[in-house]
């Protein structure tokens, strides 16, 4: 799960009450601050997630960021790894600001 800096700690903390009540995989819950970080440039290949959800996926809108462009790297070698985006903004202007996003969620 990928979730905007400023969300990061209320998001461990809600997976951590809502594991207390049901059983479910604890996913790995990273930033995209740190998907941004030049350390962190094999990051997504570490982790080989089957699945990821980007929280805020509008923080991936820009083709030329550094995180973009990790996740769109990711994405190409690892086309069978599922992706859900959610977000309240998507788009500002035109259906290309989140076409990429699209394409990683719907698959063809």
């Amino acid at each position: 799960m990928i979730v905007p800096p400023d969300m990061l700690a209320l998001a461990k903390a809600d997976m951590l009450y809502w594991s207390s009540h049901y059983i479910f995989p604890r996913p790995h819950i990273i930033a995209y601050s740190k998907l941004s970080s030049p350390k962190a440039s094999d990051l997504l290949e570490r982790l080989s997630p089957d699945l990821i959800i980007l929280d805020e996926a509008h923080c991936l809108r820009r083709k030329n960021a550094a995180r973009t462009k990790r996740m769109t790297r990711y994405m190409g070698k690892h086309p069978q790894t599922r992706v859900v985006a959610l977000s309240g903004t998507l788009t500002t202007r035109s259906i290309l600001d989140y076409a990429h996003i699209m394409e990683w969620s719907i698959r063809g």
